[in-house]
């Protein structure tokens, strides 16, 4: 698996004639082995496309190795967390496909995709596995802190990380999260589920926080959240 980041496309025009955006929807590219000599994107054995009309920088994370829905095959995720519905306000989006990538994929008809709320830049990080024990793998998501726009703005809002327990699937929103981590400063840039530190049996949530003056990590012990 090869991540992919941003790839622009220029501007172009609508039927109306308006300019339409710089598209950075981004992509992710799977080549199966073995490979040799030089390879690009379009001999990729597999794409997972971002939406096609949002500058959605599918892409920023990619996790695979994990097998989601149990067949004994590694499924693929990965953030978007510039997508946007109308331009102005950054949502970021969430995806996780279980089926094996072949072609071109479009990911919002993957099979759990998470929309983020207004600003939240929603899929910066994302860490996957069984917090709690009961055999199924549950989805932590963080936040955009690094983003950049397409036009070299830069954002540096981040609203914390998001715990999803699984099994997951279908369309889902931030709202649905068990639990959401926020902070007085810019946590959730980079999350991680973390296998059991303090021997009570389960699982524990590293969250970072960019905001803080020396920089902090914060540790929370499930399931006292």
């Amino acid at each position: 698996m090869v991540r992919m980041g941003a790839c622009p496309t220029p501007y172009g025009e609508s039927d109306e004639g308006d300019e339409e955006y710089f598209g950075y929807e981004g992509l992710v590219a799977l080549w199966y082995g073995p490979m040799s000599g030089a390879m690009t994107t379009g001999d990729a054995d597999g794409t997972l496309l971002g939406h096609p009309e949002r500058a959605s920088y599918n892409g920023a994370v990619v996790k695979t190795g994990f097998d989601w829905d149990g067949d004994g095959l590694p499924d693929v995720a990965t953030g978007a967390p510039g997508y946007s519905v109308d331009d102005e306000s950054t949502l970021g989006a969430f995806y996780l496909e279980t089926a094996t990538p072949s072609g071109d994929m479009d990911l919002p008809t993957a099979h759990l995709v998470i929309t983020g709320g207004e600003d939240e830049l929603f899929g910066g990080d994302a860490s996957i596995a069984d917090l709690d024990g009961d055999g199924e793998l549950d989805l932590l998501v963080g936040c955009g802190y690094a983003y950049v726009s397409a036009n070299s703005a830069s954002y540096t809002n981040c609203e914390g990380a998001w715990l999803f327990y699984g099994p997951l699937s279908g369309d889902l929103t931030t709202a649905d999260a068990d639990t959401h981590f926020e902070g007085d400063g810019l946590p959730g840039g980079e999350v991680m589920l973390l296998p059991d530190q303090d021997g009570d049996g389960t699982g524990e949530v590293l969250i970072s926080d960019l905001d803080s003056s020396d920089g902090a990590l914060l540790v929370f012990d499930h399931p006292e959240y």
